[in-house]
């Protein structure tokens, strides 16, 4: 069995890599909402395939969103650069960045659902650029499961 969710029609197609950002107001009524919303807020995904399936939405630019199948990507987070070892076992612990302007602030906020917890840094990028000067390294990163040493 495949996952599948939707997707907005301008922007459905194989390898469109997204970021679940949670539910709308204008989900509520949705008669397909269970389809969009299965995912975790703040993971990324790629569609792997698009159907035929339309539907009309009014959160998609467009007014349109299809049905796409998908898989689920690791994260990515900064990592502080004295920690930023490929297969390196690290509690996640993301700052308290106010820079809101700043192209990465999406990976240094504390929203971020692996905040605080064990992760597994899985592949090491580029080095990043600090407004503040903090030397900071992009990682793909991947929850530890709880159980797991």
């Amino acid at each position: 069995m495949s996952n599948i969710t939707l997707v907005g029609k301008e922007v459905a197609r194989v390898g469109f890599i997204f970021t679940y950002i949670g539910t709308s107001p204008e989900c509520e009524s949705c008669q397909v909402k269970k389809a969009c919303h299965g995912l975790k807020v703040g993971y990324r995904y790629r569609v792997t395939s698009v159907r035929d399936k339309e539907h009309d939405c009014p959160v998609h630019y467009g007014g349109k969103a299809v049905v796409a199948e998908y898989e689920e990507l690791e994260m990515e987070a900064s990592i502080p650069s004295n920690k930023a070892i490929e297969g390196a076992i690290i509690s996640l612990e993301v700052g308290s960045c106010q820079l809101v302007w700043c192209a990465n602030h999406r990976l240094c906020r504390k929203e971020n659902p692996a905040s605080g917890k064990k992760v597994k840094i899985t592949r090491l990028m580029e080095e990043m650029k600090c407004p503040r000067g903090v030397k900071l390294r992009r990682a793909e990163i991947k929850i530890r499961n709880e159980g797991k040493k």
